[in-house]
């Protein structure tokens, strides 16, 4: 599927994809010419954005590297209470 994508459209930068499989077809949900909000786990996984878009400002490409499969991210919500007077 992203390949296909890429055969239509031509991206220069970021871009990310999110897709579901089921039942073993690719089904597109969105296109977003940006990075992702998960890009702490993206870089915890060994892909180092900022320096892939540097080395493709500078080189004209990026060469692939390999990354680490099974990281996994984990989030929270913590709230904070301020009573009034800014205490």
């Amino acid at each position: 599927a992203i390949n296909n994508i890429g055969n239509h459209f031509w991206f220069y930068g970021p871009v990310n994809v999110q897709f579901i499989v089921s039942q073993g077809i690719c089904w597109i949900t969105d296109i977003n010419p940006r990075i992702s909000g998960g890009i702490g786990l993206t870089i915890a996984a060994g892909a180092d954005f900022a320096a892939y878009l540097l080395e493709l400002v500078v080189s004209g490409e990026v060469v692939p590297r390999p990354f680490k499969i099974g990281t996994y991210a984990a989030s929270y919500i913590d709230y904070v209470y301020h009573e009034s007077g800014g205490k």
